[in-house]
């Protein structure tokens, strides 16, 4: 028969595999004593509950974090929107002022002040703010956006200023119109820094983002609004009609004026938006679309017949901003509900987080008490009462079994360990007074023997001693009747 080599070395793989398995089933199976398993349940358990604390309260801190930063998105649209309409005023003011031949009222550069300390207020606080946000894409470019365009705005300030203080003819050329689209491009770099930040931090709560976007519709609206009273207060001014270029732009003014109306009544409609925001809404449409409507039909009824215009530019300039205050109004009440929402939910979140950490304290404390109790109310004990069995076992009865005192398993377990001992006790007891007694019997057996001995030794001494006295009578009776057949024979003889 042959045999391949091959064949044993498979062989000897498979029984070393299989002594290893062996082995290693082996070491398993040691390693699964009651206290490991105990220990490895409450230890999993500890652990579990642990890590969802853990992972609540860490989710916690992140909505923390994403309402602390929505509080703050919500202070930067705030300034965004102030500012916005701030350099909106300034804008307006200055080109109705740049709109006359003449030196226009001083009050004109005082209200363009004004709206410029407003501005430069409301824009220190949002630089401070933007500082506080986490980096987001394009954000260098977006920023540089706005520094460079209101850059541009301060630099045309000192022009503008002096050509408010002097005629037509002395002013530099265009000055109006450069301002103005410096200012807006300003504004615009503005709006475009806050749907940024919307695109880029978008909020979790929906109410939030409502706000937030019918605030953001609002100073879009504001923002056409202010172009449209601006273009037409330069020309009352400039006591022109308004062409069909200035009507036509006015028109596109007023359609994204609309359209953006339209979408900000949808808002407010949803269950988003608070009550208070949605009650602002007939101040704005009574106001602005009833009442400021009015005054502007007027002004372009007398532009296109090229009649004098019913109020003086001055006074547009007044009811424009009349009119545009319910369209704020709106604004900051959408913008404090949003606030209001978000602080809500800082405090929310502040608050989940706080039970979460508290939670998971207890949950560690438990998980300490549950090794404390597994350790030294179980493991220990049962390991104490193994080592009394073991002792009991290898004949040590002096053992004390630890445990009795308890009302639990443990105490059963050692109150049965014990009875064990106790029986052991007993047994052995037995066991001895066992020996005794026999130990007893056998003194009394031997005693009795000996007794036994004794008395047929007694009786051997006395049968011989009775012997000894025969004997004696018999020869002193033989020595006797010797005598007296000498003494017969003497007689004889004689």
């Amino acid at each position: 028969m042959v045999v391949q080599e091959g064949s044993f070395k498979r062989s000897g793989i498979v029984t070393n595999n299989d002594n290893r398995w062996s082995q290693l089933r082996e070491r398993v199976v040691r390693a699964i004593t009651v206290r490991n398993a105990l220990l490895g349940i409450v230890g999993f358990l500890v652990i579990l509950v642990v890590f969802y604390g853990a992972v609540a309260a860490l989710d916690a801190r992140r909505a923390e974090h994403e309402a602390e930063l929505q509080t703050t998105l919500g202070k930067i649209y705030e300034n965004i929107s102030n500012a916005a309409q701030a350099l909106a005023m300034e804008r307006g003011v200055i080109n109705v002022g740049l709109g006359f031949s003449d030196v226009p009222d001083p009050q004109f550069a005082s209200m363009a002040k004004e709206a410029r300390a407003a501005f430069s207020a409301h824009y220190a606080s949002l630089q401070s703010l933007i500082e506080e946000l986490p980096a987001f894409p394009h954000e260098q470019e977006i920023i540089g956006a706005v520094k460079e365009k209101i850059a541009a705005v301060e630099e045309l300030r000192p022009q503008v200023d002096a050509a408010m203080s002097t005629t037509a003819d002395n002013r530099p050329r265009r000055a109006d119109r450069k301002f103005f689209s410096a200012t807006t491009d300003a504004i615009e770099s503005l709006l475009k820094l806050w749907s940024a930040l919307q695109n880029n931090f978008p909020p979790v709560k929906p109410d939030v983002a409502a706000n937030f976007q019918l605030e953001f519709l609002l100073a879009r609206m504001a923002e056409y609004s202010a172009r449209d009273w601006a273009t037409v207060g330069n020309v009352m001014a400039a006591g022109k009609p308004l062409n069909s270029l200035q009507l036509q732009l006015l028109s596109t003014y007023g359609g994204y004026v609309q359209s953006a109306w339209g979408d900000v009544k949808a808002i407010a409609s949803s269950d988003y938006v608070s009550d208070d925001v949605e009650g602002l809404l007939d101040d704005v449409e009574n106001t602005y679309f009833v009442d400021f409507a009015d005054v502007r039909d007027q002004v372009y009824a007398a532009a296109e017949v090229e009649e004098p215009y019913p109020f003086s530019a001055m006074e547009w300039v007044q009811k424009a901003r009349e009119a545009l205050k319910p369209l704020a109004a709106l604004a900051s009440k959408a913008g404090e509900s949003a606030a209001i929402v978000a602080e809500a939910n800082v405090s929310t979140q502040q608050r989940y987080f706080w039970q979460d950490v508290i939670l998971l304290v207890i949950t560690l404390g438990i998980g300490g008490l549950a090794f404390w109790t597994v350790t030294w109310r179980v493991v220990r004990p049962i390991g104490q009462l193994t080592e009394n069995m073991k002792a009991l076992a290898a004949g040590d009865l002096d053992v004390e079994v630890v445990g009795l005192d308890r009302h639990d398993e443990i105490g059963e377990m050692a109150r049965s360990v014990q009875v064990f001992k106790e029986n052991a006790i007993e047994k052995i007891r037995l066991e001895e007074e066992q020996k005794r007694a026999e130990e007893q019997r056998r003194r009394e057996r031997e005693e009795a023997e000996r007794r036994q001995r004794e008395m047929e030794e007694e009786q051997r001494r006395r049968e011989a001693e009775r012997e000894e006295a025969e004997r004696r009578r018999r020869r002193e009776e033989m020595l006797q009747l010797a005598a007296q057949f000498e003494e017969s024979v003497m007689h004889v003889v004689d």
